[in-house]
């Protein structure tokens, strides 16, 4: 026998499902059947507009269709899709598609393992109950045929004598229904109940007795309620539900609670039942079933872990912390947000490798949790090497300050890890509700601003949020006088970093970066000046400086016979974004009569996933031009193959932090391995950079990358050393 979709569900218990998927960890869910026709749908309206925009829903059914169980995708300020066929004896009848925001910026193989683990977890849960619901309802639907043929036997006996005819006929249904009632209950994965009210009896089927460990005849129960077996903790709610329906209140009855099994173990269940009452409005009978849930439950408790817990120490993560802020700022208590970002963490890595470093980072959780162990110390994970502690019934800075005198003293101190001796600082930023800030934005702001002052004064110390930290802003307005003085006098400059060919080890190229070098000759970081550049908007004359500059150069350089010499200028968003953009390039290129063809814009993920239309028609009229297109930092983003696909792009760039773990992860190494094939699958090029190891540079000739760059090759370097290297690569 054939069933649709409709037929081999519950919707209220999957409704309820999601709802509570949804108020757990804010991911939305749609369940959508072939014919377009939504089932399901959770906190999924507010963002399917998005979800819709650039056809997502098809790509994702088209992966579904072509045989994948699942199929995910990213899209702008962290707004995750998945999608998950739903097969019914074998067929693809619907789809759920699963869509989350995330206040967080994360690496490409986190935002990965995330969605995998989600959707592990629903796949743990399966759809197997949902032909088990379809046996419910048949057993729902039996019961109420036997209901009816038993109210045609409580006839009248002058009717019973007038319709014996009748009655034989009855009776034959009867048997009928009683024997569909038996085998579906043979056949139903849930244990019935049956209670009779007025003479407070109970009946329970095998599959009852079985669910807790019992057979029929070894149950304890005999006539007795299965309260008595419902966890304490749980007991109150039970007799609520159930008061309120038979009285009425309610229209329908349906509870979770824990049950107590035969080895004293507890199984969660879902009752659900439905009563009858006489013509006094009195309840005479109830019967319904319980469905063993622990598994959902489970599962929901692992979607939670995943969702505020962080995996590597098993502490809180930033969402718990959030939403405890901002529950403590409603309820307006005073308490201290204490913001710690352990000192130097990256050259620990650097120096003992990223395995030490994780050990660190959970033997220093441990111990910190044991400090912060009262009832009123609560320890989380920011992120990274930051760790927050919100301190609750303190309003002053003289007991913060005992505490941040105590903290800073316990952190400052060395560490054996593996028999390696690891000293270890901190610097320590403090702020006090509701004196430094009243919602959650200006207290995270202002804890942060005054660990950045710690650590800006040297660290290893703590420093207590204060007005004065505002002088900070003026830093940043003086900073972005000095560029616009900066562009006005020539004192930007362009470096060139060179990109070798791995075959045959030759200079085939240079990326153009910016260096704002000052009349002492000191070089300003460009961490420094391009933040504060794409903020104030002068990132595009500065642009237009790199790229007339670049091309004045390459022309220079080609002239003297170096024609298969390419240089790559980034293009930030705000210049994707400038509507002039391309005009300007067009212009620079016929001014300094450099071949197009020599000419290569990066753009990185991030930048092109900002305004996808507007990156689209950008890049088409730079190949329409003769100009290569490379994706910078590919693989830390948003990438997928679908993305990629949309991008008309003739090289991507591997980012440093996959380079940097390829020997001593097998891991990283399988994903850059994998890149490279994908590349090369699809006729792009390949770029490593942040080479600064000769074994790196092994590894990558090995598994056919194209080209490399980084400090093991040059810095970058002006274009008159960058010329010398030319001539030495190229003799």
């Amino acid at each position: 026998m054939k069933y649709t979709l409709s037929e081999l569900y519950e919707a209220e218990n999957l409704q309820s499902f999601f709802d509570s998927l949804f108020d757990a960890t804010n991911i939305s869910c749609k369940i959508i059947t072939n014919n377009g026709n939504t089932l399901i749908e959770s906190g999924f309206k507010d963002i399917w507009n998005t979800f819709q925009k650039f056809n997502i829903e098809n790509e994702i059914l088209s992966d579904i269709q072509a045989g994948k169980k699942y199929s995910s995708f990213q899209w702008e300020d962290q707004l995750i899709f998945a999608g998950i066929q739903i097969n019914i004896q074998e067929k693809h009848m619907a789809t759920l598609y699963f869509g989350q925001l995330l206040p967080i910026e994360k690496s490409w193989e986190i935002i990965i393992n995330f969605m995998l683990n989600v959707v592990a977890v629903f796949e743990k849960i399966g759809f197997d109950t949902l032909q088990e619901h379809y046996l419910n309802r048949q057993i729902s639907s039996n019961y109420q045929e036997l209901e009816a043929t038993y109210e045609e036997l409580v006839a009248t006996e002058e009717e019973l004598r007038a319709q014996f005819e009748e009655l034989q006929l009855s009776k034959k249904k009867l048997k009928q229904s009683e024997e569909r009632y038996k085998l579906a209950l043979l056949g139903s994965h849930d244990g019935i109940w049956d209670w009779d009210i007025v003479n407070d009896s109970y009946y329970y089927s095998e599959k009852w007795a079985n669910m807790l460990g019992y057979t029929k005849k070894t149950l304890p129960l005999a006539n007795r309620s299965w309260k008595e077996l419902i966890h304490p903790m749980d007991l109150e709610l039970f007799e609520k539900v159930v008061n309120d329906y038979i009285t009425k209140k309610t229209d329908r009855y349906k509870c979770e609670y824990r049950i107590k099994r035969k080895d004293n173990s507890y199984i969660w269940v879902s009752d659900v039942g439905a009563a009858t009452w006489d013509e006094q409005g009195l309840p005479i009978r109830m019967v319904g079933s319980h469905t063993d849930i622990t598994e959902q439950k489970k599962a929901l408790e692992q979607i939670h872990q995943l969702a505020y817990y962080d995996d590597l120490t098993k502490l809180p993560n930033k969402f718990a912390l959030q939403e405890q802020i901002n529950k403590l700022c409603k309820d307006n208590d005073k308490f201290a947000i204490i913001f710690i970002s352990l000192d130097n963490f990256k050259s620990i890595n650097d120096l003992f490798s990223h395995t030490i470093g994780d050990s660190l980072l959970k033997k220093l959780s441990s111990e910190l949790s044991s400090l912060a162990n009262g009832n009123d110390q609560f320890l989380y994970r920011w992120g990274g090497d930051e760790f927050v502690i919100l301190l609750k019934n303190i309003d002053n800075d003289s007991d913060l300050i005992n505490y941040l005198e105590t903290l800073a003293k316990f952190i400052n101190r060395t560490i054996t890890i593996n028999e390696n001796e690891i000293f270890i600082s901190a610097s320590i930023g403090a702020c006090l509700h509701p004196r430094d800030g009243k919602n959650l934005e200006e207290l995270i702001k202002n804890s942060n601003a005054a660990k950045y002052h710690a650590k800006t004064s040297g660290k290893n110390t703590y420093k207590i949020y204060c007005p004065e930290l505002s002088l900070k802003v003026m830093e940043q307005i003086t900073l972005e006088r000095e560029l616009r003085l900066a562009l006005k006098r020539n004192e930007f400059q362009v470096y060139y970093q060179p990109r070798i060919s791995i075959k045959d080890n030759k200079l085939v190229g240079a990326e153009a970066l910016l260096r704002w070098v000052k009349p002492n000759g000191t070089i300003i970081s460009p961490l420094k000046v391009i933040p504060k550049a794409e903020e104030t908007g002068l990132i595009v004359p500065i642009g237009e400086f790199v790229i007339k500059s670049s091309c004045q150069q390459l022309k220079n350089w080609l002239d003297k016979g170096y024609s298969d010499l390419t240089i790559s200028i980034n293009l930030s968003v705000k210049q994707i974004e400038y509507p002039n953009l391309i005009d300007y390039i067009r212009s620079a290129i016929e001014e300094t009569g450099v071949k197009p063809s020599n000419l290569e814009f990066e753009i990185t993920e991030s930048a092109a996933i900002n305004d996808l239309n507007q990156t689209l028609k950008l890049l088409k009229e730079l190949k329409d031009m003769g100009i290569k297109v490379l994706l910078d930092d590919f693989g830390t983003g948003y990438s997928s193959l679908n993305f990629l696909r949309l991008l008309p792009v003739t090289t991507i760039k591997i980012d440093k932090s996959f380079i940097d773990k390829v020997l001593e992860d097998s891991m990283e190494r399988t994903i850059v391995q994998s890149l490279i094939s994908l590349a090369h699958a699809i006729r792009m090029n390949v770029i490593a950079e942040g080479i600064e190891q000769i074994s790196q540079l092994c590894f990558l000739k090995e598994i056919s990358c194209d080209e490399a760059q980084g400090f093991y090759f040059s810095r970058p370097i002006p274009a008159e050393q960058f010329e010398k290297m030319l001539e030495d690569y190229n003799k």
